[in-house]
């Protein structure tokens, strides 16, 4: 009895079972954000765009549409953390500022990207920096924190006083750098560029070029 009552309550949940699956929920706006800062960049540019989905048309279709990928109401700003000096970035084209968008499934123009000017804004090596955007028709804004590397130098050789490596077969050739206090890996690349000459007639015999890595 107990096995024909649990078979019949088994034969009701498979007949109840809904084998429908809906692959694409109710759309959100979900921002999509790029962009990489630097210190030896004279501008800097971030990428903003939303993710799209629609039930009847295709993705593709979609992504050639601009209005289906940009913002028109966004603000965009870099804030100094330390400190809490806002910076508003500006909308431009892309493609005026000599930054075409590679052929693709996205829509090519126009290439909206938000900028603004190194030299305004004043970059500092080793502080944090926070992306803020705003959207008038959301109450709430959305943030990112990242900290800039500071730049890197070459100490030894000097690059200013000194372009002849001390190569000596007695002993090692020595590189120091000075690095940002954030960064982890440093990968030091050096082009040599040297000449063979007769050490009878002291002619040019020929002329080389190599490459040195060094990791740490």
């Amino acid at each position: 009895m107990k096995f024909t009552l649990s078979l019949l309550l088994f034969s009701l949940l498979i007949v109840s079972c809904d084998n429908e699956l809906d692959i694409i929920e109710a759309r959100k706006d979900i921002p999509v954000v790029y962009g990489f800062i630097s210190l030896s960049d004279t501008a800097q540019y971030i990428r903003l765009e939303k993710a799209f989905v629609d039930e009847t048309t295709s993705a593709l279709v979609i992504a050639q549409d601009p209005d289906s990928l940009y913002y028109d109401d966004a603000t965009v700003e870099l804030v100094r953390t330390s400190n809490g000096a806002s910076f508003a970035l500006e909308m431009v084209d892309g493609k005026l500022e000599g930054y075409s968008r590679e052929e693709g499934a996205f829509a090519q123009s126009p290439n909206y990207l938000y900028k603004i000017r190194t030299a305004d804004i004043a970059l500092e090596g080793d502080e944090e920096y926070t992306l803020r955007i705003s959207r008038e028709s959301k109450a709430e804004s959305i943030e990112a924190s990242t900290v800039l590397l500071g730049q890197s130098r070459i100490r030894r050789p000097d690059p200013v006083t000194a372009n002849i490596l001390d190569f000596d077969y007695t002993d090692r050739t020595r590189f120091f750098w000075q690095v940002s206090e954030s960064a982890a890996t440093h990968n030091l690349y050096v082009d040599i560029n040297y000449r063979e000459r007769s050490p009878e007639t002291n002619l040019l015999m020929k002329m080389q070029k190599g490459a040195l890595k060094i990791s740490r």
